[in-house]
């Protein structure tokens, strides 16, 4: 029998390299497929081995294989932490929403602490907000806050359900409280959203401007301050302010590069420019 705290050292580091953009940096996930098929070929297969090919097939868009994997991984290991949570997203990604219920509840019948079960009680959120279970998903990203260090989407997970229950308020309170675990840029952005939204407009354009002159990045900033100008009737400034954060982003925008951040910005300037 393997360990507890082995147990709990391999799941942390599958986490850290399931969530980070360069642990693939060399290679393409096709060519690691082929790397581990081999090695599970030529030898005795392992429920390590199946599940980190499990997670290229998933790199790949080939939630069918990954799945595969992850079940086979499973057969060897039944309940092996990063199989569980690695399935869980396969069939999520599938939206076979049943199944991720299932097998992320399987995971935190297997997790031993907080820590574990956070990226379990995430997936199940995510899952409920897909079929608009609203206060279920609030639920389980409460719970998934329990972590000793919360990914940062689950702080912006609890706020958005917040909104969508029309509970503003605890969405601007929740966001504060995050930032004092959290001090990140991305999640004082959204609290000042929240401000807004409460009415808050002078603290909000407090912030604004104080980001505005501190950044070298500014679209960010000028459509946060877009979005107080709407708030306060002021299509005409908004549209200004769109329009100078559709130019910055169109200048760092590469095609060679995804960047889902500067995308939805962009999406943003140009709702607002359009509307």
């Amino acid at each position: 029998m393997i360990p507890t705290s082995h147990l709990k050292i391999a799941w942390f580091v599958y986490l850290a390299f399931a969530v980070s953009p360069a642990a693939q940096a060399h290679h393409s996930p096709s060519e690691v497929v082929e790397s581990l098929t081999h090695r599970i070929e030529s030898g005795s297969p392992t429920a390590a081995l199946l599940t980190r090919r499990g997670d290229e097939y998933r790199a790949l868009a080939d939630n069918q294989s990954a799945a595969a994997d992850y079940h086979s991984a499973l057969k060897l290991q039944p309940d092996y932490l990063p199989a569980l949570h690695g399935l869980a997203h396969a069939c999520f990604n599938q939206r076979r929403f049943s199944e991720t219920i299932q097998v992320s509840q399987q995971g935190l019948a297997a997790s031993s602490s907080p820590d574990q079960s956070g990226p379990f009680h995430a997936l199940l959120a995510r899952t409920y907000e897909q079929q608009e279970k609203w206060k279920t998903a609030l639920a389980e990203w409460k719970s998934s806050l329990a972590a000793a260090r919360p990914n940062i989407n689950w702080y912006l997970g609890e706020a958005r359900v917040l909104t969508k229950l029309n509970r503003h308020d605890d969405a601007r309170l929740s966001l504060a409280a995050a930032i004092k675990r959290n001090p990140s840029t991305v999640l004082r952005r959204t609290w000042i959203k929240t401000l807004i939204a409460c009415g808050q407009t002078n603290e909000a354009a407090q912030h604004i401007e104080a980001g505005l002159a501190r950044s070298r990045w500014k679209s960010s900033w000028l459509l946060l301050r877009a979005q107080l100008e709407l708030s306060q009737g002021l299509a005409n400034e908004a549209r200004l302010d769109a329009a100078r954060a559709l130019r910055e982003i169109d200048s760092r925008l590469q095609p060679t590069r995804a960047n889902p951040w500067l995308t939805a910005d962009r999406q943003q300037a140009l709702a607002i420019l359009t509307d």
